[in-house]
């Protein structure tokens, strides 16, 4: 039978005195369920499957929203794929090149999905002895760029340089030329009001014990 009325969410309801044919009332309820129902929680096998995850073996519909308990990602199907929407915080260990931790140096880091960007953390820590920065350090991205970027384009954030012996320094990433899997470590403002290289005698004479934080976003 037909629905009686409906809900504030438009849901079918069936009054008490309505007509005896009891036996269609669960398939309305399942059709509204099918209506608003669009997150389903599982694994990555059966997400990659394409299919609900179920006895009906009926694909999965754009839009539908995946809630990963693999990967702890959340997923969006768009345009026959699927599309990580945002997440918990995720550590990683960066690589770098042009820095030297040195004895008892650290670098560690961290990110997130962000409804189509990676937001990034990460903390340098130059150790004790022998450490170094050479000119133009960089860092790896956890996850590649949406594209190969053109030169000096800048990502969305922020670097801190901190000197030992007192002193913070501001500064900023960007994305080498035709690389879309690093950042470049740049100091602002630099001469001229330009944003620089970071050198080993820029931001400051580099030394044991100093540090580094970035934060950072970029589209993938």
């Amino acid at each position: 039978m037909s629905a009686d009325s409906y809900g504030t969410k438009g849901q079918p309801q069936f009054g008490a005195n309505g007509a005896p044919a009891i036996d269609v009332d669960p398939s309305a309820v399942a059709d509204y369920a099918a209506l608003v129902g669009n997150h389903i929680v599982g694994t990555s096998a059966q997400r990659n499957a394409n299919v609900v995850p179920n006895s009906s073996g009926k694909p999965v519909w754009e839009g539908l929203l995946w809630d990963d308990t693999t990967d702890l990602i959340v997923y969006r199907f768009t345009g026959g794929s699927w599309l990580p929407l945002f997440s918990q915080w995720k550590a990683f260990t960066p690589a770098t090149t042009g820095i030297t931790l040195g004895t008892g140096g650290t670098i560690v880091g961290k990110y997130r999905y962000d409804f189509g960007h990676i937001v990034q953390d990460v903390l340098i820590q130059l150790g004790t002895a022998g450490s170094a920065i050479a000119t133009l350090p960089t860092v790896s991205l956890a996850v590649p760029a949406a594209a190969t970027p053109v030169p000096l384009l800048q990502y969305e954030g922020v670097a801190i340089y901190y000197q030992n012996t007192g002193g913070d320094y501001n500064g900023q990433v960007g994305a080498p030329s035709n690389d879309n899997t690093k950042v470049r470590l740049l100091t602002w403002p630099g001469a001229g009001g330009l944003v620089n290289a970071v050198t080993a005698g820029a931001p400051f004479a580099w030394a044991n014990n100093d540090k580094i934080w970035l934060h950072f976003k970029f589209p993938i």
